[in-house]
């Protein structure tokens, strides 16, 4: 079984830290995904949009973040996941859970 690679991951902060650009792909020889998210917050509600290019979904994502940790709901024409982004220190965890095509994925980034 091979691991899949990451690939570039990038984020940008903006609106005096309340706006949150990412971009995250990951890849291995039988799949790919690209996943792009624009969010914005409002004490502890965050909501937005997102997208996921190799696949051509895009919809709305809601949810709370608080204390080192982003819960969110994603749906689209056809898809609804549950997302938890966790940061501790230096490591960022990723879960996302579905009932469709791709039933679960976890990421561990860790940087440097």
């Amino acid at each position: 079984m091979l691991s899949p690679r990451l690939l570039p991951v990038s984020t940008a902060i903006g609106g005096g830290g309340s706006a949150l650009t990412q971009s995250l792909r990951c890849a291995s020889d039988s799949y790919k995904f690209d996943l792009a998210a624009n969010v914005t917050s409002q004490g502890n509600a965050v909501s937005g949009s997102w997208s996921e290019a190799s696949r051509n979904v895009y919809g709305n994502l809601n949810g709370k973040a608080g204390g080192g940790q982003i819960d969110v709901f994603v749906d689209a024409a056809g898809f609804a996941a549950n997302i938890t982004l966790t940061t501790r220190g230096n490591k960022q965890n990723v879960s996302i859970t579905s009932k469709g095509e791709i039933r679960g994925v976890q990421i561990s980034m860790v940087k440097g």
